[in-house]
């Protein structure tokens, strides 16, 4: 697979698996991964909503922010580059910086 075919995928289980909203509504969750000019990064993420547990990732260049339904998110971002993650809902966050390595953001219940 090329590397906008994978991205495609990405996208696609993303959509598949989650409620993903191009605006983010009250009590959304927000996913932003930010960082150097060109950076790729690799998320494997949880979200935790009321009928249960979906897995799903996502492996492109920052910068990337998505909004999803649900009660809580897990995610473990990994790059080679420098990366800056936050993972919000309501009033709480998570933030991580890594440079060369993975960065693990939580949120919700």
């Amino acid at each position: 697979m090329t590397t906008l075919s994978k991205t495609a995928v990405a996208l696609l289980a993303i959509m598949a698996a989650a409620t993903t909203r191009a605006v983010a509504q009250e009590g959304d969750i927000v996913l932003r991964i930010g960082g150097a000019e060109g950076a790729i990064f690799k998320a494997d993420c949880e979200l935790k909503s009321a009928e249960g547990t979906q897995t799903f990732s996502v492996e492109q260049a920052v910068p990337f922010e998505a909004s999803y339904s649900g009660s809580g998110l897990v995610c473990s971002v990994s790059s080679s580059s420098q990366i800056d993650v936050e993972v919000a809902k309501g009033g709480s966050s998570s933030r991580s910086s890594v440079s060369g390595g993975t960065a693990r953001v939580n949120v919700g219940s």
